[in-house]
């Protein structure tokens, strides 16, 4: 297995600025740069996410030298607890892959901790240095540890991207006039992708759905893929496509729709792909016509009922019935309903004896859409179980062998996981679920009394194994169950769009999580683009555009795809060729800085390519070094951002600076006038306001001019007036280096949105400047969501609500969930856009915030609560609001039919018709009744019977004439309240109740099969109405001693339409009297006349002895052993049975790999023996009354020449040579053991 982890990030090469060191706490080693971050400790997301807001990566480790500069790097840092620190190695399937640079790692054993640690998947897939010590030995090496683990963290980037952490950040905005990134010009990106779906041919016009956002907004182009080709679809008598909408029309066969599909999102800046989604065609067959046989079972053993479901596509549901009662685990707590299908006894109890019927609906596979209300259903015909035997003493728990187990069988990342245990054994029985060698994760629930354990939202760190432990007063019994999880590819990280100067480079790298490996395809505005020298290198994940061109604007997309499907991820190229300009970052007029202080004069023009920086003062151009951290600056000095620091500021540093930007476009000037004062400064105050994205990282800048001879300054900031613990939370980094004194929020969260404050404060003053950061993201919460008066009908009500905060982004749509008092889960029921959601005109027109929409749809006589949340172009909706009041929807007649309506069995004259009443959320009102309806299917020409039953019936029972019997009968049951008639299921046909069999089979005889066996056959009955009375469910075989009546009968179930069976566990050498009856659901027949049957006298009581094995050949070797004699009561003997099998095997296994030896030879040969594998042998002989008693077990193996053979449990070694048999007595095994080289 395989996963890979997504990032992206761009390389922009400018000639005009070539940076020689690493940026201030980076360090630099062989033209990279590192930061080693000790604390706070972060998961391996977050640290990769912190890096890659930075602009870099966790740290690739290729060579020696660079595994020596990281560890003695880190041994710094080796204080308290020896921390743990991420790189980005991922270690899978003895495959070591640097997730950094997407190279395949040096997997030298070196560098690890130990091989145990390396091979063991419990350890985790990430790469993390950790402290080792052995002996005088201390150092760090690498381990592995799962994604949750807490760690410092290494963060690398190439010196020659470096820019990218001092340059200020580019949008839409860069270079345009608009100043609203959200609403500036840009491609196309996806919002609404489409989705898997499930349809049948009872589905109403299903659709799938794609929505892009984008300025213009995109239009939309629907394709249907078969294998390599794709086909437009337009819209026919078939489809209707509406802006980014697929309907389908007239679903009715399989070949028509199913099939993968995706949308084209396309404006004048490109286009870009949705993901695949599937249409499937669902289907459920009907159950086998072959009635099931009855199925025995002791009192209070365990066992099970096998559903034997028909086929299906995708999935299904299950649900038993006993007699016409549904079944409730909650009520019987020795039943257990698995996800498989089958019933399961933890112990049978004698009213369990009864007809089962198992209901299978058709269903989806978690990652689809089922496209009805109204899913297939089929019901079995009834299995019979019947419970014999006296009370069986109690005995302890034991798992079943198909126990523990996981659902769906294919855990996929993302679902919710159920693993399930049930045992056999005496109530009550105790269930607990423990987790080898890790905790249970904390997001799991349990249900049905603890046998099952529910894994939401399963992730990779959920793998393991799991064990369900069962105990009882009589014992205790646990089971382990491993599973590993297989991942659809997704992105960890949102791709970023790019905004770049003609003629630079850059490399994006995609790259996913997914199980198993993704294989990529690279996209330019939905076309499949190749490597092209000098262009395109493509590598895999990794895209390299080099030499960047005008024409290479628009949209880049990666296709990630394994076995599970297909995902886009894209972003969009801007390549910019413009003048510089001061229009939207001009200098400060003026600014102030402290005598013998530091002040930075920032420039950050707009320009592209990257400008050439110079500055003047007074108009006469600076000629100013660069900054260095190597040397002692005093005096101006350019930073290499091209912002202009003077330090030990003098009196004759006042004046006029102008920062000159310069490139082959042309040129643009900003200047400020600096005053030097005696006092603390801030030149460089926060903005007035800041914007940040929702989980963004943002940075405030505020710089202090002041004397560093005279003072030691401190900053401290403040969050709406209250002081920011800076060192404690983890939102909060506080940088204090070379033009980069500020506050770093990271993650950014909607409590972050308000007003910061950098105060600079010495020992006799202090000064301060406030800036307001505004948190872009999803809408806040609607307000007073609540259903108008007088609006609600039986089938809608209008609620209103007030319009939420934005946050940055115009709100699109709405979408209103809903839940009732009898099915309390929130369901969607409208979705609305703002534009068509603006209130109505009311006394309350003048609040031009108010929203409204009917909802339609409702189900009547329901108590609703609803609630609503908002959607802008964030990629996520936003939180829900408070739910509403319950408002009481009024009643109307039923709108759904009933399911599951079936019948048939019950008493013999009657006709037995059942069905799954409403439940109370579909009643639609009081007073509910049903009406059943039937007729003969012979005279389907007649008007149907019907009847009315008050209330919330399941069941009617007709009595018909004693001629009626197991005839095919059409029913249809309808349903009705006190508003009226609903609609009537679809029409079922059953049998009537079955008449006891008039007939008993004839021609029964038989004869001894051995001493304890006899075959019992009758002349084959026709399976017919007339002389079984319904269907032949099989026979029953009685068998009385001849000789002693009073004796305990034997009786023999066989099932099915046969013509013979055997009896077992009788008396040798005896005489019997033997009756077969058949029988149907209605009973058994009279007994057959009895016959006489005799079974054969005994198989040999004695056993083979001196037996002894030498070698015959290359795979075969010679046996021989003295054989046996039969006495009196014995069967003559035939023969003798080498029945010999590896000895870590069950003898079970061995019987159908018997050697026979005829005519009594006492000696036989064995062939296909494999070298080097010890085998058991037992010798046996054999008569017409059976396998007689076998030998003791003898050992023997084929091993190389002169080579020792080791009993595995015996500490002797016992040497040979070729063609010779040693034999070896143990006390203590009591066994026979002959070892053979060869």
């Amino acid at each position: 297995m395989s996963v890979a982890f997504s990032l992206l990030y761009f390389v922009a090469v400018v000639a005009s600025q070539t940076l020689t060191e690493c940026p201030l706490e980076w360090i630099l080693f062989n033209n990279n740069c590192y930061l080693f971050k000790v604390y706070p400790l972060l998961s391996y997301e977050v640290a990769d996410k912190t890096c890659l807001a930075r602009g870099a990566g966790l740290v690739s480790v290729n060579t020696d030298d660079e595994n020596n500069f990281v560890t003695s790097n880190i041994n710094q840092y080796n204080i308290q607890g020896r921390s743990i620190w991420y790189t980005s190695g991922s270690y899978f399937d003895m495959e070591l892959m640097w997730e950094g640079d997407g190279t395949a790692g040096n997997d030298d054993d070196r560098y690890w901790i130990s091989l145990d640690n390396k091979r063991s998947s419990y350890q985790g897939m990430r790469i993390a240095y950790k402290y080792f010590s052995s002996g005088s030995t201390s150092t760090y090496k690498w381990s592995r540890v799962t994604e949750d683990t807490l760690a410092s963290y290494i963060c690398e980037i190439p010196l020659v991207e470096v820019s990218r952490i001092i340059e200020s950040r580019r949008d839409f905005t860069y270079g345009s006039s608009a100043s609203d990134n959200e609403n500036a010009p840009k491609g196309p990106a996806m919002k609404i992708q489409p989705k898997n779906l499930v349809v049948t041919s009872h589905s109403i016009e299903p659709n799938l759905e794609c929505a892009a956002i984008g300025v213009p907004q995109p239009h939309y182009t629907w394709y249907r893929l078969e294998n390599t080709a794709k086909t437009i679809i337009t819209a026919s008598k078939n489809y209707v496509i509406t802006n980014g909408k697929l309907t389908f029309l007239n679903v009715s066969s399989e070949v028509a729709y199913s099939g993968n599909y995706h949308c084209k999102a396309e404006n004048r800046f490109g286009s870009i792909l949705s993901n695949v989604a599937r249409i499937t065609h669902g289907f459920l067959n009907e159950f086998s016509n072959v009635v099931p046989g009855r199925f025995n079972v002791s009192l209070y053993k365990g066992t099970y009922l096998n559903c034997n479901h028909p086929t299906y596509r995708p999935a299904a549901n299950y649900q038993w019935q006993k007699g016409d009662e549904f079944l409730q685990t909650s009520l019987n707590q020795y039943y257990f309903l698995s996800s498989d299908g089958n019933l399961y006894f933890s112990e049978v109890q004698a009213q369990d004896s009864g007809y089962y019927h198992c209901l299978v609906t058709l269903t989806s596979l978690p990652d689809e859409k089922m496209w009805t209300s109204q899913p297939p259903s089929v019901t079995s015909k009834g299995i019979y179980l019947e419970v014999t035997g006296q009370t069986a003493a109690d005995f302890p728990p034991e798992i079943q062998d198909s126990f523990p187990r996981v659902y769906p069988a294919t855990p996929m990342r993302g679902f919710e996981l159920r693993l399930e245990c049930l045992a056999y054994g005496r109530m009550p029985l105790q269930y607990s679920w423990s987790r080898d060698r890790k905790p249970i994760p904390g997001k799991t629930r349990y249900e049905d009394l603890n046998r099952i354990l529910v894994i939401e939202n399963a992730q990779f760190e959920d793998e393991g194994t799991y064990i369900c432990s069962v105990s009882s007063t009589k014992g205790f019994d646990e089971k382990r169950f491993t599973f590993a999880l297989s991942a659809k590819p997704y992105f960890i990280h949102a791709l970023q769009d790019m905004h770049v100067d003609i003629n630079s480079q850059i490399t994006w790298r995609c790259e996913v999580i997914a199980r198993p490996r993704a294989t990529y395809t690279w996209y330019k505005d939905s076309q499949v683009i190749t490597s092209v020298p000098g262009k395109f290198e493509i590598n895999s994940n990794v895209l390299k555009l080099t030499n960047i061109q005008l024409g290479d604007s628009g949209m880049y997309q990666c296709g990630a795809s394994n076995v599970y499907g297909t995902v886009f991820g894209g972003a969009q190229l801007r390549v910019l060729s413009f003048k510089p300009s001061f229009d939207k970052s001009p200098l400060q007029s003026k600014m102030l800085a402290a005598l013998n202080g530091n002040v930075t004069i920032p420039c950050n023009p707009q320009a592209a390519p990257a400008p050439q920086i110079t500055w003047l003062k007074d108009g006469i151009e600076l000629n100013v070094p660069v900054y260095s951290t190597m040397d002692i600056n005093i005096g101006p000095h350019r930073l290499l951002n091209g912002h202009l620091i003077i330090t030990k500021v003098t009196l004759g540093d006042a004046g006029v600076y102008t920062c000159r930007a310069i490139n082959d476009l042309g040129e643009a000037d900003s200047s400020t006038d600096l005053t030097v004062a005696n006092e603390i400064t801030l030149p460089v105050k926060p903005a007035d306001e800041t914007f940040v994205t929702w989980n963004g990282t943002q940075f405030i800048r505020c710089e202090a001019s002041y004397d560093y001879d005279k003072y030691d300054l401190i900053y401290v900031w403040k969050f709406n007036g209250m002081m920011i613990d800076v060192e404690n939370d983890p939102y909060f980094v506080k940088e204090n280096g070379v033009n980069m004194h500020g506050l770093r929020i990271r993650f950014a969260q909607f409590k972050h949105d308000g007003y910061y404050e950098c105060v600079a404060t010495t020992t006799v003053s202090s000064v301060s400047a406030i800036g307001k950061l505004t948190v872009h993201g999803p809408p806040a919460e609607p307000a007073g969501v609540y259903a108008i008066k007088g609006t609600a009908t039986p089938d809608s009500i209008t609620l209103t609500w007030t319009k939420p905060a934005e946050r940055g982004s115009a709100i699109t749509n709405y979408t209103i969930e809903a839940m009732t008092t009898f099915n309390p889960i929130w369901r969607k029921v409208g979705e609305v856009s703002d534009f068509d959601a603006r209130y109505a005109p009311t006394d309350d027109s003048t609040d031009s915030k108010k929203r409204t929409y009917r909802v339609t749809g409702l189900l009547p006589y329901n108590n609703y609560t609803f609630r609503i949340f908002a959607s802008n172009a964030f990629s996520v909706p936003g939180y829900p609001s408070i739910p509403s009041k319950s408002y009481t929807i009024p009643g109307a007649k039923p709108e759904y039919p009933v399911q599951y309506v079936g019948g048939g069995n019950g008493s013999f004259g009657t006709l037995q018709i059942s069905w799954q009443p409403l439940s109370l959320e579909f009643e639609g009102g009081p007073e509910i009744k049903y009406h059943v309806y039937w007729r003969s299917k012979e005279n389907n020409n007649s008007p149907f019977q019907y009847a009315e039953l008050i209330g919330r019936q399941k069941k009617f029972v007709k009595t018909l004439t004693t001629n009626d019997y197991y005839k095919q009968y059409e029913i249809i049951v309808g349903v009705r309240n006190k508003y009226g008639i609903g609609p009537n299921s679809t029409m079922a046909v059953i049998y009537s109740a079955e008449m006891i069999p008039p007939h008993p089979p004839k021609g029964v005889a038989g004869s001894g099969v051995n001493g304890t066996a006899l075959l019992v056959y009758w002349n084959p009955m026709p399976n017919t109405r007339e002389v079984i009375g319904g269907t032949i469910q099989g026979f029953e075989i009685n068998v009385v001693d001849l000789n002693d009546p009073n004796r305990k009968s034997v009786t023999a179930y066989i099932y099915g339409i046969v013509s013979s069976g055997y009896v077992i566990g009788l008396e040798p050498n005896a005489d019997f009297w033997v009756t077969v009856q058949v029988f149907n659901t209605a009973g058994e027949s009279f007994p057959s006349e009895r016959t006489r049957m005799s079974t054969n006298a005994e198989p040999p009581r004695h056993y083979p002895e001196y037996v002894t094995v030498r070698s015959y050949g290359s795979d075969s070797v010679h046996v021989k052993w003295r054989g046996v004699l039969t006495g009196i009561n014995e069967e003559v003997l035939i023969g003798y049975k080498l029945r010999w099998y590896p000895a870590n095997e069950d003898i079970k296994q061995a019987i159908n790999n018997d050697v026979i030896i005829t005519n009594r030879k006492t000696e036989g040969i064995i062939t296909g023996i494999e070298k080097r594998v010890i085998y058991k042998l037992r010798v046996l002989g054999y008569s017409n009354g059976g396998d007689g008693k076998m030998s003791p077990v003898t050992y023997f193996t084929l091993g190389g020449q002169g080579v020792p053979v080791t009993d595995p449990a015996m500490t002797d070694i016992v040497a040979g040579c070729q063609g010779r048999s040693y034999t070896l007595t143990s006390f203590l095994m009591g066994l026979v053991i002959s070892y053979i080289l060869v």
